[in-house]
């Protein structure tokens, strides 16, 4: 699992997203809620890694 959304109302949240690569760094790509509001999203970018054997630590 990469995005949890550990603590999120299931009524406003969702975790569909994508990876990237950008300048040889990998990228996770998602939104979230904000302001406990379902209709108001903000954009998340976060840094990912990968293992030799292909799995994301």
């Amino acid at each position: 699992m990469i995005i949890d959304n550990e603590g999120c109302n299931p009524g406003n949240w969702n975790n569909h997203g994508s990876i990237a690569a950008f300048n040889g760094q990998w990228y996770v790509f998602y939104h979230r809620s904000t302001h406990g509001c379902k209709t108001m999203r903000k954009a998340c970018a976060e840094k990912i890694n990968f293992l030799a054997d292909g799995s994301i630590p």
